[in-house]
């Protein structure tokens, strides 16, 4: 495909110490050349942030676990606030919405991180009638969450077939179908799966087994029930009347 983002050297991006947010464009490009729109939103998602503005965004939309960081709220006078009610331990915790070029400058910064949020802090204020100013947290934990944002981009690119993958799989089906439909039966979903070493030993057992239940001739095996099945004199099974064929014929069954 003309202009096509390579799969390979995304993962290789990916893997280096490149900033996302100089990955996330090709990754938008690969995605919807892939015509994957799960992995379109994701990256749209990731790189303008998880907020209402963001048309990615959607009813179904949940900020991804990935993104928590913890810390604690503070008033105005900087006074921590200490809770010991378990029902409101959620309130140490916060899901960053913010797009990965922001989160990477986040991570620049040194010591703490403040945000306000007030949903939370309306929380607080109806259920502890206490007053909390903002929300306080390590800016050493945004590598955290950058470095989880690349491992689950790896993990995306890896499982997802490049239209270049789809048009090899659906050759390969192509040429599956010319083959026997014993071949296609034993080995078929192996061979779409990847296990080629096993796809084709299951069939050489089947062919074996196959031989010897058309000879009748189970007290032999391997190079043995070949040169007597298909022996050139006297074949149990005559493959052509040309010998030199029947002979080729024996030489190819007997190698596994």
């Amino acid at each position: 495909m003309k202009n096509s983002i390579s799969k390979n050297e995304l993962i290789e991006r990916l893997r280096s110490s490149e900033q996302l947010s100089s990955i996330f464009p090709s990754m938008l490009i690969f995605a919807k050349q892939a015509k994957n729109r799960d992995l379109e939103q994701w990256i749209l998602l990731e790189m303008n942030g998880y907020l209402n503005s963001n048309p990615a965004i959607t009813p179904k939309t949940s900020v991804p676990e990935y993104r928590k960081v913890f810390g604690q709220y503070h008033d105005i006078y900087n006074r921590p606030l200490i809770i010991t009610d378990p029902k409101y331990d959620f309130i140490s915790e916060h899901r960053l919405r913010d797009s990965i070029i922001e989160l990477e400058h986040m991570a620049k910064s040194n010591g703490m991180l403040s945000m306000q949020d007030a949903t939370r802090m309306k929380i607080l204020k109806d259920g502890l009638n206490v007053e909390v100013h903002s929300f306080d947290f390590s800016a050493k934990s945004i590598f955290g969450i950058l470095e989880c944002i690349r491992t689950t981009a790896i993990e995306k690119i890896i499982e997802l077939k490049s239209p270049t993958e789809k048009i090899e799989n659906q050759n390969s089906s192509i040429e599956l179908q010319i083959l026997h439909p014993e071949v296609k039966r034993v080995a078929q979903k192996l061979f779409e799966d990847g296990h080629y070493r096993q796809a084709l030993l299951d069939t050489y057992i089947h062919l074996v087994d196959s031989i010897k239940t058309k000879s009748g001739r189970r007290d032999c095996d391997g190079v043995m029930l070949m040169q007597t099945v298909f022996s050139v004199k006297n074949p149990i099974i005559r493959y052509s009347k040309d010998a030199d064929e029947q002979l080729g014929i024996m030489w190819l069954f007997q190698e596994p």
